[in-house]
């Protein structure tokens, strides 16, 4: 299909954008770019503190306000994951930003007499 002055497009949500004009495909626009600028990936330390009775508890160092569980490393990073993504939705809608740096973390080994 070829929209009126334009080039072939084969993908189903171009061919729709070529037919919408005006202040919705602006708004469509701006929605997308949004979202291009959310999805981004970015890396946390997680803190696997295993527990006398079993399982981990685990801490996010740059999200202090994080404390969860799982019954095995699996499960606790499982958790990990969707506690950071809920304080991290919550911070977007907060107008919060996060530190541009990242913590660095670093294992000394430490002779002990």
């Amino acid at each position: 299909m070829i929209p009126a002055g334009g080039t072939a497009v084969s993908c189903p949500f171009a061919i729709a954008m070529a037919f919408i004009d005006g202040p919705l495909r602006a708004a469509i626009i701006m929605t997308m770019k949004r979202r291009a600028e959310i999805n981004t990936t970015r890396n946390f330390a997680v803190l696997l503190h295993p527990e006398p009775e079993g399982g981990f508890t685990v801490r996010v160092p740059e999200l202090p306000e994080i404390v969860t569980f799982g019954k095995d490393e699996k499960e606790a990073l499982a958790m990990a994951l969707d506690a950071i993504e809920l304080v991290l939705e919550d911070m977007g809608s907060n107008q919060e930003v996060l530190a541009a740096e990242v913590p660095r973390i670093r294992e000394i080994a430490v002779a002990i007499a």
